[in-house]
């Protein structure tokens, strides 16, 4: 921001905008050297002997006599197809022959089985084209993860927090003007802002690991100091005092840039991971959309940004009550159902 600043008074905002642009045209650069990492991994040294004696050992376990006609080979062991005798007592009476039993019950598996794959052509056929691609690109997409509430409450929830957050973020310089100060002023506060969200995202998580706590409580703590120290500029408006608040707020960016990217990896699985992203970058424009103009249209009825502050921290409570409610049903159920259990045993 203080460069910005004294790039505008030089340049003025179409030459800023252009220095602005060459530097971004760095990142196409830097995307063209991109190598993937198994150019570069160290190939492993096979052991000529090693491998004979593990091929051996597999042949070794797969040698079956002739004289075993009844016994079949599978990757566990050697498995017995004979028939076991039953225990011959006084009090045993054998009632009907269980092999021709099994025999017929295997052939009516066969026959239902046959039936219900003819039913499943037959609706398949009666799928229309549109249908047909509307179910590959549900199966592209991954769709299903749309049926899980527990991924819906995770990704409504950072939706509504990246949206607050950009929302403050591009409000700030102009809630810092309203209050009367300069340029280099609100340049300063910005620095300010970024070089503690830059410290703590290298500080984080080595406190993270030290308390034990998980990727979605350290969000929740950012979510709390964020909403703190955004009240906090309704009540300051003078300059030495926004600069502690700009730490305060560079802490809080910091630790929930860190955790806001492993949340979703926490809960979805690495084979999901691209498409519960994808769906999640989906939504995350559609509220944009939405909330973009709600916070203009609160700030026009009103008059004055801090009741956008207070409807952008409304927002990131939003989700702290959505995550802390899911997460009280779910320790609910579980020591409802270990009682259960404890009841049972």
């Amino acid at each position: 921001p203080l460069l910005i600043s004294k790039m505008m008074s030089a340049y003025g905002v179409q030459g800023t905008g252009l220095i602005l642009g060459a530097l971004s045209l760095h990142s196409l650069v830097g995307a063209l050297l991109l190598q993937p990492i198994k150019w570069h991994m160290k190939k492993k040294e096979e052991d000529p002997v090693e491998d004979e004696m593990n091929r051996q050992e597999v042949e070794d376990k797969t040698i079956i006599s002739e004289s075993s006609p009844n016994k079949c080979v599978s990757r566990f062991g050697v498995e017995s197809l004979t028939q076991e005798e039953p225990i011959n007592s006084e009090n045993s009476i054998k009632i009907f022959d269980e092999t021709t039993y099994t025999a017929l019950k295997q052939t009516d598996d066969v026959e239902n089985s046959d039936g219900i794959q003819n039913k499943i052509n037959k609706v398949k056929k009666r799928k229309g084209a549109f249908q047909r691609f509307l179910e590959r690109i549900a199966s592209i997409l991954d769709l299903s993860l749309l049926k899980d509430s527990h991924y819906i409450n995770l990704m409504l929830g950072m939706n509504i927090v990246i949206c607050a957050e950009l929302n403050f973020s591009f409000l700030t310089p102009l809630m810092l003007d309203e209050l009367g100060l300069s340029d280099h002023q609100t340049a300063t506060i910005m620095s300010t802002i970024a070089a503690a969200d830059l410290i703590f995202r290298f500080s984080s998580p080595f406190f993270a690991d030290y308390v034990g706590y998980s990727a979605r409580t350290m969000y929740l703590i950012s979510m709390g100091m964020l909403i703190a120290s955004r009240m906090t500029i309704i009540f300051v408006n003078t300059f030495h005092p926004l600069l502690g608040v700009a730490v305060a707020l560079g802490i809080a960016k910091g630790v929930r840039s860190v955790y806001m990217g492993l949340v979703m990896p926490s809960y979805v699985p690495l084979d999901r991971l691209a498409s519960a992203t994808g769906l999640q970058t989906v939504f995350n424009g559609i509220m944009m959309i939405m909330f973009g103009p709600f916070i203009g249209f609160v700030r026009d009825v009103s008059g004055s940004y801090n009741w956008c502050i207070v409807a952008i921290n409304g927002m990131t409570a939003l989700t702290m009550v959505m995550w802390l409610t899911e997460s009280a049903i779910t320790n609910w159920r579980r020591r409802n159902l270990q009682t259960i259990i404890k009841s049972v045993n």
